[in-house]
């Protein structure tokens, strides 16, 4: 059995966007406009959202996590690790330049 263009973004997306008006007849480079439950309607190419691209301003959070989470890591072990006591913002990159040189 063949699946539809939209049966595949169910499978695919489960119930994190809208779809219910995308027509089943488009063109893999014709634009769609899912809706994400969480920030509203994007535009997107179907074959884009189909082969995993998704909502960019969650992918845009999701990035802010993880580099938030990298860089509160980095100070975590610069602290335990090598002993520079308060690391603020101000100090932060030169400990971090400093560090990085003597590591490499």
């Amino acid at each position: 059995m063949i699946k539809t263009y939209l049966e595949k973004l169910k499978d695919r997306w489960g119930d994190l966007y809208n779809l219910d008006e995308i027509p089943s007849n488009i063109k893999a480079k014709d634009y769609i406009y899912p809706i994400c439950k969480i920030h509203g309607q994007f535009k997107i190419r179907a074959d884009q959202f189909a082969f995993g691209q998704g909502c960019q301003s969650c992918s845009k959070e999701k990035q802010y996590v993880k580099t938030n989470l990298s860089e509160r890591i980095f100070r975590r072990n610069l602290t335990n690790n090598y002993g520079y006591g308060s690391i603020t913002k101000d100090n932060f990159f030169k400990i971090a330049a400093i560090k990085i040189r003597i590591t490499f």
